[in-house]
């Protein structure tokens, strides 16, 4: 609440401000609870994603062997294709019926999203805008938290751990800044970019924690609860599936992953889907032909979309590298450059979808941070509020199959990367410029 809006007879600005938070409340709630039902019935019946998670923890417990090999009930493709310490942190829910282990799969995400909003908030809100900031910071990423819980998917939990990682180091403590984005690693490896990150700034005892972490929950946690034998085969079954297919640019050979090591369908918003959608003829969408500019071979395509990724972790790098008098701009700095590689774990990634922005959450609560800001300068707030609000709008433009035939997603987070950028080059020329 606003320090005006604590006084015994608001006026009527005040009293609108309320009307508005219960509102976003309101809008929060209904949405959740929709996505809640939609995902249950989902999952109790022709299976969501979370029926492959749900299935590796019973395997994990009864046939570890066969973990990468038995079809879930959401369809014969549709086998189990995360690390194997994942599915041994779902066995627990596993133990339960499908149908309150997917109820309490549900809370766990409703849980993950409602505290994520609350550090973020406690960490990024100016005085008195902390209630305001809260309902925005849960409105902007609702659509995909919805997304997330309708098909029962984990990101709500990676963008969780990585906001836990934000605000430790945020704080200055090393080991959960460390742990905690070890841990998102672990589960899942898009985050693993944050390993390069600390490397580049220098934050030599987080880097220590992330790598002993990181290696202590992939390898030692398997080999304890499965032996290290069972370990070894599953993690070198999940490298061939997984991480082989996607270094050498060769196809795998997983049934859902059939066509190319790119593997896209017109839900995929990544590089590698607008390249294939806009230089080939039949990876177009159906219906938006018309969008193929050329036909250009796969190999060709990898390697302009591995060079891609080349290029946009160089500019990352030398705009993370440390300079002198940085420390005069934290933790404001830091800030926008976590929230870079943030954007860089999806920008980078071989696939990416609507479920996982999620985690898109974080860079728009930097930058919503500094558009309520007063105190911050006009000409930053400005561009603050147009990357928050065009990554925002082409965000939720992929709705339109339009959207998705020209990969708005995928624009979307190429703005908010280039837009965050700009703001971390204003901060330290705004340093330059101090007398």
């Amino acid at each position: 609440m606003s320090p005006a809006c604590a006084r015994p007879a608001p006026d009527a600005s005040c009293r609108w401000s309320r009307v508005g938070k219960l509102a976003a409340l309101a809008l929060v709630l209904g949405a959740l609870v929709f996505g809640g039902a939609s995902f249950h019935a989902r999952a109790t019946g022709r299976g969501t994603d979370y029926n492959v998670f749900y299935l590796g923890g019973r395997l994990v417990a009864e046939r570890p062997r066969a973990l990468y090999e038995v079809p879930a009930s959401r369809g014969p493709n549709y086998t189990y294709l995360n690390p194997p310490v994942m599915a041994i942190l779902m066995w627990p829910l596993s133990v339960l019926p499908i149908g309150p282990s997917a109820m309490a799969w549900f809370l766990i995400n409703v849980a993950c999203t409602a505290h994520s909003a609350f550090v973020l908030t406690r960490s990024l809100a100016p005085p008195g805008l902390a209630g305001v900031f809260l309902a925005s910071t849960l409105v902007i990423g609702l659509p995909y938290t919805v997304e997330n819980i309708q098909l029962g998917q984990m990101h709500a939990v990676i963008a969780y751990l990585m906001v836990l990682s934000f605000a430790g180091l945020r704080g200055g403590r090393a080991v959960p800044g460390g742990a905690w984005m070890a841990l998102a690693t672990a589960i899942k490896l898009l985050p693993g970019i944050f390993g390069p990150y600390l490397l580049i700034r220098r934050q030599w005892a987080s880097l220590g924690v992330f790598v002993l972490v990181l290696a202590l929950v992939t390898a030692a946690v398997p080999a304890l609860a499965l032996g290290p034998d069972i370990a070894a085969t599953l993690l070198g079954r999940y490298y061939r599936l997984q991480v082989e297919p996607y270094v050498s640019g060769e196809t795998t050979q997983h049934r859902i992953y059939a066509r190319t090591a790119l593997r896209k369908t017109p839900h995929d918003q990544d590089l590698g889907a607008l390249l294939m959608r806009h230089f080939t003829a039949e990876h177009a969408v159906p219906g938006f032909g018309h969008f193929s500019l050329a036909r250009v071979q796969l190999d060709a395509l990898r390697h302009a979309m591995f060079a891609t990724f080349a290029l946009v972790l160089a500019i990352s790098a030398v705009a993370a590298w440390p300079r002198p008098g940085d420390a005069a701009a934290e933790p404001g700095l830091s800030d926008l450059l976590f929230a870079v590689f943030v954007v860089l774990s999806l920008l980078m990634s071989p696939r990416n979808r609507v479920a996982y922005w999620t985690v898109l959450t974080i860079p728009w609560a930097v930058l919503l941070a500094r558009v309520v800001d007063g105190r911050r300068p006009a000409g930053m707030r400005r561009l603050a509020g147009a990357t928050l609000g065009a990554s925002a709008a082409l965000c939720a433009l992929v709705a339109l199959p339009v959207g998705r035939a020209l990969t708005l997603g995928a624009w979307a987070q190429v703005v908010l990367w280039v837009g965050l950028l700009a703001l971390c080059r204003a901060e330290r020329r705004a340093l330059l410029a101090r007398p």
